[in-house]
């Protein structure tokens, strides 16, 4: 699965992708959602993730090799900043690009 989108609404929004991964979104209104992308490998070229809480939470599970950079914008809600901890940072690791934004939500990292 090369691209998905999952909306959840007042539910739970579930993805794991298996295979070359490229862009996915997950939004999320009164309820939560998770990505699980340890299955996943990066493109070559990178892959981009967009992710929107709003009243709901999404955790995200990223893949084991990939450089990570989060970036968004948080209204009362919370997400990790510029790079979770624990991610790769080997400069030939493909790149995974996440914009989360939250409203009275957040986006935590496993």
């Amino acid at each position: 699965m090369s691209e998905f989108t999952r909306v959840g609404i007042l539910s739970k929004a579930k993805v794991r992708p298996e295979g070359l991964f490229k862009k996915g979104r997950v939004v999320v209104v009164l309820g939560s959602g998770e990505v699980d992308l340890s299955a996943a490998q990066i493109a070559p070229e990178g892959a981009d993730l967009t992710l929107v809480g709003i009243l709901g939470s999404i955790l995200v599970i990223p893949p084991a090799n990939a450089r990570i950079f989060v970036s968004g914008a948080t209204v009362l809600g919370s997400h990790p900043g510029l790079r979770p901890e624990g991610t790769s940072v080997d400069p030939e690791a493909p790149q995974l690009k996440i914009n989360a934004s939250t409203f009275l939500g957040s986006i935590r990292f496993r």
